[in-house]
C-alpha cells in the first residue's frame, strides 16, 4: 500500500523495473526449493546472522560467528547441482563451526564482548535492522547499489528486522525472532504460490 501511494504521487520512483527474478524463477520451476529456502532456512540463518548479537551470551555469539562463516561458505562457487545438498552443507558448516568454536573459545574469552554488546541493545537493533534490510537488495539486483526505489522496496525488511530485534530484546530468546521471520516468509511465499497457480490457470 505504501509503495502504491508513493509511486502514485512520485512517479519518478519506478519500483516496477525491479523484480524478484530469482524468487519468481524458483516459484515457477522449483517451488519446493523456494519453500525450504525462504520459509525454513532463511529465518534460521538470517536470525542467527542479525539477531544473535542482541541481548547475547557466549553461545549465541558463537552461533553468530558460525552463521556468518556459513554465509561466506555459501558464496563459494561449488559445482553442486542438487540444491538439497547445498542446503545441508550450509547447515553442516554452522553446526561444525559452532562445535569447533566452543572447543577453542572458552566462555571467559567472550565475557567482555558480551557485556559490551549487551550495553547497547537499541544501537545494535538499529544497525542490524538496517543491514538486514539492505542485504535484501540482492532480491532485486545482482550487484549492490541503492536508489530511492530500492530503499522503498527494502524498507519493509528493515521494519521486519526491527520487530524481530525488539522480540529478542524483550525475551532474550532467539526462537521468537525466528518464528516471526518464519511466519512472515510463510505468508509471503504462500501468497506467491496461490497467486501464481490462480493466475496460471
Amino acid at each position: 500500500m505504501a509503495i502504491g501511494f508513493l509511486t502514485n504521487y512520485f512517479p519518478e520512483i519506478d519500483t516496477d523495473r525491479y523484480k524478484q527474478t530469482t524468487l519468481v524463477e524458483m516459484l515457477k520451476n522449483e517451488p519446493l526449493k523456494l519453500l525450504v529456502s525462504a520459509v525454513i532456512l532463511a529465518p534460521i540463518v538470517e536470525e542467527l546472522m542479525f539477531r544473535s548479537i542482541i541481548k547475547t551470551d557466549h553461545w549465541q555469539l558463537l552461533l553468530f560467528i558460525s552463521s556468518w562463516l556459513a554465509f561466506f561458505f555459501r558464496m563459494i562457487p561449488l559445482e553442486i547441482g542438487f540444491w538439497p545438498i547445498r542446503i545441508l552443507l550450509v547447515a553442516a558448516v554452522i553446526i561444525a563451526s559452532f562445535y569447533i568454536l566452543q572447543e577453542i573459545i572458552p566462555k571467559h574469552r567472550t565475557d567482555k564482548i558480551v557485556r559490551f554488546l549487551n550495553k547497547y541493545p537499541i544501537t545494535i537493533t538499529i544497525i542490524t535492522s538496517i543491514l538486514f534490510g539492505f542485504a535484501h537488495v540482492y532480491n532485486y539486483v545482482d550487484s549492490f547499489f541503492i536508489n530511492s526505489a530500492l530503499i522503498i522496496l527494502v524498507f519493509p525488511r528493515i521494519i521486519l528486522g526491527g520487530l524481530a530485534a525488539w522480540l529478542k530484546v524483550k525475551t532474550g530468546v532467539l526462537l521468537w525472532p525466528i518464528l516471526l521471520h518464519f511466519l512472515n516468509n510463510a505468508v509471503a511465499v504462500g501468497i506467491m504460490l496461490l497467486s501464481y497457480h490462480y493466475f496460471k490457470h
